[in-house]
């Protein structure tokens, strides 16, 4: 399985499918989004965390470049522990 982490606080997982369809270039994405790659594989990518505060904004920046919420892309927003770490998949 090729798994990659998620962050905690709110992060962004977008699958690179809908990115590659719509033209979208991670280095793009990231500028947009003003976050750093956290990880990616082949099916997705995740970045780094974003305040809560900017999550809506954010969301309509993606709603600018046709990316749809949950179809395209999804944040999760978690308050993890330290000792604790989650990773997500592209379910087949």
């Amino acid at each position: 399985m090729n798994n990659i982490p998620v962050t905690n606080f709110s992060g962004f997982i977008f699958k690179k499918s809908s990115l590659e369809s719509l033209g979208i270039d991670l280095v793009i994405l990231s500028k947009k989004l003003e976050l750093e790659v956290l990880a990616e594989n082949t099916e997705l990518v995740t970045f780094k965390p974003c305040f809560p505060d900017r999550v809506q904004y954010l969301i309509g920046e993606m709603k600018k470049l046709k990316l749809e919420y949950v179809d395209d892309y999804f944040v999760l927003e978690l308050d993890l522990p330290e000792w604790l770490s989650l990773f997500c998949s592209q379910k087949a």
